[in-house]
């Protein structure tokens, strides 16, 4: 963990730290076809109270029909993940049928290989009586998948899949905004 100075950073660099491998930034994208927008989200900052400072600032975009959409600050230990899903599965306002995409395979995997009922079984514990990170995220994304049935895909990220290409062009807009606070490290 450290940091650096963006002016001598290269996108590729940034994105070798971020994720720990190279990263292939330039992807054929499909077009989206979203629906209608039925939301437009302008100026939100979101402060982060342990920094004392905000994690996202002054960022603008549109939601179309069929999409749903969150913000998540990198946490570290795969919170980001949870949130996605926790989010959309808390804003749905009835029991539905959801096919829940995602690149996380900690997250799938979670559901379809069933660690999750092992990890309920022992307290919260992993093979070698370790805890289960983020449980408190684990415990709420449970609560709201209770009522719903929820099918968990997985898929490669940065593959052409089109709802996962329209969350990276979300989140690369968003990325691209300006007044983006630098992350300073822990």
């Amino acid at each position: 963990m450290g940091t650096v100075d963006i002016k001598d950073t290269t996108k590729e660099e940034l994105s070798r730290m971020m994720v720990g491998r190279d990263v292939q930034l330039q992807v054929e994208k499909k077009p989206a076809n979203p629906g209608a927008v039925v939301l437009d989200v302008q100026n939100v900052t979101m402060h982060n109270d342990q920094r004392k400072k905000d994690s996202v600032k002054d960022v603008t975009f549109q939601v179309h029909a069929g999409e749903i959409v969150c913000l998540a600050g990198i946490e570290g230990n795969g919170q980001t993940e949870f949130v996605y899903g926790l989010t959309g599965l808390e804003k749905l306002t009835r029991p539905c049928e959801v096919q829940l995409y995602s690149d996380s395979k900690y997250l799938t995997d979670a559901f379809n290989q069933h660690w999750i009922d092992g990890w309920l079984k022992k307290g919260w514990k992993r093979g070698k009586n370790e805890p289960v990170k983020n449980t408190d995220l684990w415990k709420r994304l449970l609560k709201a998948k209770e009522p719903h049935q929820v099918t968990f895909i997985w898929v490669k990220g940065h593959d052409g899949h089109p709802e996962n290409e329209r969350c990276d062009t979300l989140a690369t807009t968003a990325a691209d905004g300006t007044d983006l606070i630098v992350d300073e490290g822990v």
